[in-house]
């Protein structure tokens, strides 16, 4: 005697047989206990089918996890040096002037030094974020918020008419800081886009 195996899909699998040496007769309690049986079979199947997605889909996200944090480290490094050049040339013209630039060029010429400084950290920031382990768990650390703002106003000091002001009681986050600003550049970039397309007629 047997019972069907199906999955949770529908489709019929196999069999679970029950045989002897000679022809009998299943009462009724024996074939619902049959039935059962090939249920309980198919769930410990499904069950260990499922795992092994699971195993696989572990294998993948960690195989991921490891392309992202090179990827990340290559464009870190791609990026860094560019930045430093330009932090290197604004400090060779400021030390080269003599005096002789006006305040305007002056001020200029800082906050382009300050804004290189912000990203570079802000670079050093995500790269900690994707070594992490778990990004969730991702190391964290106690920023004021006016330093928040402070970091994003340099970064955007030259923009088009950007004005950044926020509505809350707090003066501390406890934030990975690389994620934070990550989002919040995201969403300054956001803006400025749409500034831009509105001052070009876009």
């Amino acid at each position: 005697a047997g019972a069907p195996l199906v999955n949770p899909k529908g489709y019929k699998l196999g069999t679970l047989c029950i045989y002897d040496m000679e022809p009998k007769e299943l009462s009724e309690e024996q074939v619902t206990a049959l039935v059962n049986m090939a249920k309980q079979a198919m769930i410990v199947m499904e069950s260990h089918y499922q795992n092994l997605l699971l195993k696989q889909s572990q294998l993948d996200l960690i195989q991921r996890n490891k392309d992202l944090k090179k990827f990340a480290a290559l464009v870190s490094h791609d990026l860094k040096s560019p930045i430093s050049s330009i932090k290197n040339l604004a400090s060779l013209i400021e030390d080269s002037s003599n005096g002789k630039l006006d305040n305007e060029i002056v001020d200029y010429i800082r906050m382009i030094k300050k804004s290189s400084l912000s990203l570079t950290n802000y670079i050093d920031g995500i790269l900690d974020f994707y070594h992490s382990d778990e990004l969730l768990s991702a190391k964290k650390q106690k920023l004021s918020v006016d330093k928040i703002k402070s970091e994003l106003a340099a970064l955007y000091s030259t923009e088009l008419d950007l004005n950044l002001m926020y509505d809350t009681e707090m003066t501390d986050l406890e934030v990975n800081q690389g994620a934070l600003m990550q989002i919040m550049i995201n969403l300054c970039l956001l803006y400025t886009s749409d500034a831009a397309d509105d001052l070009l007629g876009v």
